[in-house]
């Protein structure tokens, strides 16, 4: 339902601002996305409106999703990305959060027993 809190925080990995900004980011595409969706039920025109924020949202998840590869030296290219991110965008945010648990795990020291 809310995509963009977990979008902004992995950005803010990759980036350099507070991950807040990145939300914000995020969160402006997604709310007009379902905005214009909404606004579809009263005029035929806004429906169009709303799929081109959505394939905005993927193609930023898509952008995400290759500075986080390429951070993490995951082979792949922008083009399966692109297709992920907008075909698959909670699949993609959820890989990536996976991969962002699995290396903060793996780069916190383990108690010795």
């Amino acid at each position: 339902v809310v995509p963009f809190w977990h979008a902004g925080h992995l950005a803010a990995e990759v980036g350099s601002m507070h991950p807040y900004y990145y939300v914000g980011g995020f969160a402006s595409i997604w709310i007009a996305t379902i905005a214009f969706l909404c606004a579809g039920t009263i005029h035929s025109a806004y429906w169009s409106f709303g799929a081109a924020m959505y394939i905005m949202f993927g193609t930023a998840v898509a952008g995400l999703r290759t500075a986080y590869r390429v951070k993490l030296g995951i082979e792949g290219d922008m083009v399966s990305d692109w297709v992920v991110g907008v075909f698959g965008m909670p699949l993609a945010i959820g890989q990536m959060c996976a991969e962002a648990n699995t290396n903060a795990n793996a780069a916190s020291p383990q108690p010795e027993k």
